[in-house]
């Protein structure tokens, strides 16, 4: 395969793993307010050239929901894992963009969290047990980026 199909799977596998984080917030909301989702979202989503806009509005809650899955410390660390995994034993280039992608949505959300509202920053610690101070929180914080650097290059 040449260097074209490989940075398209590439890509198209990137494209889909942000989009799975997506479906983490989507999932959260239709369980604790379906009635919300089913009512109010897919009405605006139905509604005559409103599609895209029902749509943003419906993936772009970003304050809404506090305990995400996907959102969280510790699965930042097991992505981690998948993602040297990835990098050193996947031979397909799509299944490596996908890992990548997910990365790349979850740090995005990170660094978004640490540089525009620490308070939000300290949700991603919400499944352990443990208060972690600021300090740890950035020490976390700088582990996982400087982890997503060094995958993202080698993928």
């Amino acid at each position: 395969m040449g260097d074209r199909g490989k940075c398209f799977e590439v890509v198209v596998g990137g494209d889909f793993g942000i989009f799975v984080c997506f479906l983490d917030r989507l999932a959260a909301m239709a369980v604790a307010e379906p009635e919300k989702v089913l009512e109010i979202k897919l009405k605006e989503v139905g509604g005559k050239g409103k599609m895209k806009k029902g749509l943003m509005s419906l993936l772009t809650d970003r304050g809404k929901e506090d305990k995400l899955i996907m959102r969280t410390a510790l699965f930042l660390v097991v992505w981690v894992v998948l993602a040297l995994l990835s990098a050193t034993s996947v031979a397909s280039f799509g299944a490596r963009g996908f890992v990548l992608g997910i990365g790349t949505h979850l740090v995005f959300d990170l660094i978004w969290d640490y540089f525009k509202d620490k308070e939000r920053l300290s949700r991603w610690f919400w499944q352990s047990k443990g208060n972690f101070s600021e300090k740890e929180m950035e020490v976390f914080f700088w582990l996982i980026v400087a982890a997503y650097v060094l995958i993202g290059w080698r993928l």
